[in-house]
């Protein structure tokens, strides 16, 4: 409601007023008579009151209403006899103490933070360009092994420089006491569900089309623990719901940044595929596949799809009289994603339980030219490690759960170990959304 307390000077018609608010009510004022404000309405930046007199024009009710902002008014005014004027005011400085400018009104007195909620950042968050850890243990994961008072320098967020006593103009860096303290890379989650506000596209049995790129919640409180806990990198994957899920999105984790400043964007591209009892999905009643056979036919029937698809490209992209007397094929995103497949641009991550369909699906790459880039769970890697040595597949694996369904009775702790025994890459996943 706008602040109209005080006295105004009004201009209706030739005659010149008073008119004198306070809290709600008022009065017209004149050398001859003093007028009450009768349904007097402030509303927002509106004002209307009205007066009952029989000097003004005739005898009746006279009506005015206007628009009134800061000092000044004006509006339309109605009389008795139904004729229609003008009417202008301005605050009367001289006769009112100065007024205070309302404040405006605040939603909140909190303070603003990103993102929001108890852990979020404010402004005034340093970024400094260089940082100095100073004196601590750094573990190398490398040939150097430990190394003990070591410093490390960061420049624009890359390591620039590790050494003993770096020194550096004063001023030009944030310097953290790093004595007592260890430092190490950070570790890197090969199958992550954090952040991701929806990881299943399950309606088709092949969806290679969608991308966990487009659903990244960078609000996560997921984010700000996982740092907390060391994990610097994810690689967040779709679901397991059907044969050829979507694409996938290797993520540098930043907290307070926003979705597109996570994504890690020189990463290999990616995609999750699915086998066994997830994708057969026997409760679905009608959604093929609905058996393990199926499932395999699903994958082989859509690159033998993405094969003709790039052959007709690839036809056309030769052919000038072609290119010149037709429209060109018409675009496919879920086979785009399936032709980078075949062309290595794109990675297969394949959730998976049981050898024989860990084998199967390395045939099937085989058979289309494509190396799979890993099996995701491989709980029975282990019984076909030579295979994927073999095929050259990556394995990625539980540290520890097994013998949680029975899809996966033949599941066993040393699974990981014996894998990387026999020279297969292995990593270790957490496959969670915390």
């Amino acid at each position: 409601i706008v602040d109209a307390n005080g006295n105004w000077l009004l201009q209706e018609g030739d005659n010149n007023w008073t008119l004198a608010i306070k809290d709600g009510k008022g009065e017209l004022k004149s050398e001859e008579t003093s007028l009450k404000l009768m349904n007097l309405n402030l509303s927002q930046d509106r004002i209307s009151f009205s007066v009952k007199s029989d000097t003004i024009l005739e005898k009746g009710v006279t009506r005015f209403n206007g628009n009134i902002a800061n000092e000044e008014a004006s509006g339309q005014v109605v009389y008795a006899n139904g004729s229609q004027g003008y009417w202008s005011a301005t605050f009367d400085a001289l006769t009112n103490k100065r007024r205070k400018r309302p404040k405006k009104e605040l939603a909140s007195k909190l303070e603003l933070v990103y993102p929001e909620g108890a852990y979020g950042l404010d402004s005034d968050v340093p970024n400094p360009r260089m940082v100095l850890i100073d004196d601590a243990t750094i573990w190398t994961s490398g040939p150097k092994g430990i190394l003990l008072e070591h410093d490390i320098l960061f420049q624009d967020g890359k390591i620039l420089k590790i050494a003993k006593n770096i020194s550096l103009p004063r001023g030009n860096a944030l310097i953290i006491d790093g004595k007592g303290k260890h430092v190490t890379p950070g570790l890197i989650d090969a199958h992550s569900h954090m952040a991701g506000e929806s990881i299943n596209e399950g309606f088709q049995n092949v969806t290679a089309e969608v991308r966990m790129r487009d659903v990244i919640d960078p609000n996560d409180v997921a984010i700000y623990r996982a740092l907390a806990g060391g994990l610097t990198t994810i690689n967040l994957l779709h679901g397991s719901a059907n044969p050829i899920g979507g694409q996938n999105v290797v993520m540098k984790l930043r907290w307070g940044s926003f979705s597109d400043d996570l994504i890690f964007k020189s990463a290999p591209q990616g995609i999750k595929f699915a086998l066994g009892e997830n994708v057969k999905r026997k409760r679905s009643y009608g959604r093929y596949p609905e058996t393990r056979m199926g499932v395999e036919q699903t994958i082989r029937d859509a690159f033998t799809a993405a094969r003709d698809y790039k052959k007709t490209w690839n036809i056309y992209n030769k052919d000038v009289q072609l290119q010149r007397s037709s429209v060109p094929p018409r675009r496919d995103l879920e086979l785009d994603a399936l032709v980078e497949i075949m062309e290595g641009q794109r990675l297969v991550h394949s959730h998976s339980y049981r050898q024989d369909e860990i084998l199967m699906l390395t045939r099937i790459a085989e058979d289309f030219g494509f190396t799979i880039g890993t099996f995701q769970h491989v709980l029975e890697g282990y019984k076909v490690a030579e295979r994927l040595v073999e095929h050259g597949a990556g394995a990625s694996t539980f540290s520890d759960w097994w013998a949680y369904k029975y899809e996966v009775i033949d599941a066993i702790p040393y699974n990981g170990t014996l894998m990387a025994n026999a020279g297969v890459t292995v990593s270790f996943n957490s496959d969670s959304d915390e």
